[in-house]
């Protein structure tokens, strides 16, 4: 019965988990922010130091390090030359309309291989506020907030890290700042992880016969039972 189990049991754990990343983050808001900070090596940062001795006294004259993260993390408004190219301009001026506005906000990115960046995406605003949507480089639309972008983007994968509010799309400041996978999609093929599941299936069926078939034998390894008590 063991055997038998020992390949369901694997095959359960195997799907389950490449159907999920990592829910914990390796660091804490904090713990990357410092990283961050002291690092003189971060794609798309604005000049702070040559040093990190340098990097560190200039955030310190800027404030305490939960003042500089709430201003680095906060959307600031567009000004002219704000939006990179054509496709973002078309992204946020269709969504935000006649008397709309625009907003853009630094995410940090800490990739799979450690490698640090501050990204920009941007934020269309309908006229009074009433509803915003997120826009990534690439002129991509999200209207559905944090969970939107991580699921449907395609510049972050599941094991990239990000640091930004929870309310992504906020203009006036109001969220928490966290740390949270940049997507939430499976990193696995599904076509992939069917034929694993096939595969699995079949492993399962051919322990279950070798099993069953090693208890009963084979009738030509049957030993003689000798002749009958009464001769015959």
């Amino acid at each position: 019965m063991d055997v038998l189990r020992r390949p369901w049991i694997l095959l359960v754990l195997a799907l389950a988990l490449t159907g999920c990343g990592s829910a914990t983050p390796p660091l804490s808001v904090s713990a990357l922010f410092g990283e961050y900070a002291r690092s003189t090596n971060v794609k798309g940062d604005k000049f702070r130091g040559e040093t990190s001795e340098d990097r560190l006294a200039q955030f310190a004259s800027e404030g305490t390090p939960d003042q500089v993260l709430e201003a680095m993390m906060a959307a600031q408004p567009c000004g002219r030359g704000c939006l990179p190219d054509s496709s973002v301009g078309d992204a946020v001026t269709s969504y935000a309309g006649f008397g709309g506005k625009s907003f853009e906000r630094d995410i940090l990115v800490k990739r799979h291989d450690g490698r640090l960046e501050l990204m920009t995406l941007y934020i269309a605003r309908t006229a009074g506020g009433k509803t915003t949507a997120l826009i990534d480089p690439g002129g991509r639309r999200y209207t559905g907030g944090l969970n939107d972008f991580r699921e449907n983007n395609e510049l972050l994968g599941s094991d990239d890290w990000i640091l930004t509010h929870d309310d992504i799309t906020a203009t006036s400041g109001q969220g928490r700042v966290v740390v949270v996978s940049g997507s939430t999609r499976s990193p696995w093929n599904p076509g992939l992880i069917a034929l694993l599941g096939l595969g699995g299936v079949a492993l399962i069926i051919g322990v279950t016969y070798l099993s069953r078939a090693s208890r009963a034998g084979s009738p030509f390894d049957q030993e003689d039972p000798g002749p009958s008590p009464d001769g015959q």
